[in-house]
Order: C-alpha cells, then sequence, then structure tokens
C-alpha cells in the first residue's frame, strides 16, 4: 500500500500550490484556521487525497471481481 505512503508528500505540492495561487493578500482574507499557518488546508488536502485513493482502490478491486 505505497499509495498511502505517499498522499502526505504530494498533498505537501497540492498545498504549495493552492498557496502559489491564492497569495499573500487571499490567504489572509479566506483563512480557514490562523491566518498565513497553512496546517488546516494540509489536513484538508491530506483527507481528501486519502478518501480519493481509498475510493479508487475499493473501484479498482470491485472491478476485478467482477471481471474473473
Amino acid at each position: 500500500m505505497i499509495k498511502f505512503i505517499t498522499i502526505p508528500f504530494y498533498s505537501f505540492g497540492l498545498m504549495m500550490l493552492y498557496a502559489g495561487l491564492m497569495g499573500k493578500d487571499n490567504l489572509v482574507k479566506y483563512a480557514v484556521g490562523q491566518e498565513k499557518i497553512l496546517f488546516e488546508e494540509y489536513l484538508i488536502i491530506c483527507a481528501i487525497a486519502f478518501v480519493l485513493t481509498t475510493i479508487r482502490i475499493i473501484y479498482v478491486r470491485i472491478t476485478k471481481r467482477n471481471q474473473d
């Protein structure tokens, strides 16, 4: 299950992309938690990636079972 180990790493990259696209002023304006601290956004992105990965793995297992 190497897919679950890589989630924090690519979530960090997605969070940095999010921060770069939002810009300094919008990060302060639309802060989820504390201003200029992106830990809450990082946890949200990790959770979304974890759920999507889990759904994808379940879907692949179900389709493989139906093909047999």
